[in-house]
């Protein structure tokens, strides 16, 4: 069933064309995002944590350009059948004041309360439960960290706008966050811990896809089609590498009907 308000494909974007080498080349790496989890917590508590994960949006295309200009031109879109046999999530927005925000505060209180007292089993299974909670939640609105930067910037993101879905690498339950309240504060200390985590996660995960789950491929021009084809000449066959030409699309100038078109004739997804 084709829908209108959201995409038959789940679209990641990145900014710079060696990283959509690598994406091909090597899959989906999950890199450690940093959160601000509030909303969900009293907000007197220290809740900015980072999770290992992989981000996509279901955005139609005609719709995405906000989108595009965050996070960039180049990117990739699978099917969303292989996003679900991936077990990706979707995200689950809210703000402060809902009745799903007063519910996970009052779950939070009520587990650190009685967690001495749960017996082992049971104790592991429902952190674990609560983990996948806050790794796909986030807030309808805030601001956004920058981990080029390392500070959080000051312009206000609706989250909600970006309809993302969500890869958690299944590793270590216990330890999939991070969180600034373990080094007191001092964001530095975060930082650091998170680029060592990262590491790690990303020598032994990967989400992986075959060429028969992609539908688009987006370069910036028509230029790099031959350089692209050639940065991953080594990990296709001849008949992967036909395929994945068709379905090179790029960016036509701006006063140009359509914003996207392929670089030769492809058939309609």
């Amino acid at each position: 069933m084709n829908s209108k308000e959201s995409a038959e494909q789940l679209f990641h974007f990145t900014g710079e064309y060696k990283n959509i080498v690598s994406i091909m080349n090597n899959k989906f790496k999950p890199f450690f995002c940093v959160e601000d989890l509030s909303f969900m917590y009293d907000i007197s508590k220290n809740v900015i944590f980072a999770f290992p994960m992989v981000c996509f949006c279901d955005i139609p295309l005609k719709r995405n350009s906000v989108h595009k200009a965050n996070y960039g031109e180049y990117g990739i879109g699978l099917t969303k059948e292989w996003g679900i046999r991936n077990n990706l999530n979707i995200v689950n927005y809210s703000f402060k004041e809902s009745f799903k925000s007063t519910s996970y505060r009052v779950l939070v209180n009520y587990y650190i309360e009685k967690c001495k007292d749960l017996k082992e089993d049971l104790n592991h299974n429902f952190r674990n439960a609560f983990s996948i909670l806050l790794m796909t939640s986030k807030p309808y609105e805030g601001k956004k960290f920058d981990k080029t930067e390392r500070k959080w910037k000051d312009i206000n993101v609706r989250f909600y706008d970006e309809r993302e879905w969500r890869f958690l690498p299944i590793v270590d339950k216990l330890k999939w966050s991070i969180s600034l309240k373990d080094f007191s504060g001092d964001y530095e200390a975060f930082l650091n811990a998170i680029e060592k985590e990262q590491t790690k996660i990303q020598a032994k995960y990967t989400l992986d896809f075959t060429v028969n789950d992609i539908n688009y491929i987006f370069l910036k021009n028509r230029s790099e089609k031959e350089i692209f084809l050639n940065d991953i000449s080594d990990n296709y066959n001849e008949t992967d590498l036909k395929r994945i030409q068709s379905l090179i699309y790029f960016k036509k100038m701006q006063n140009q009907k359509n914003e996207y078109q392929p670089l030769i004739c492809v058939k309609s997804h």
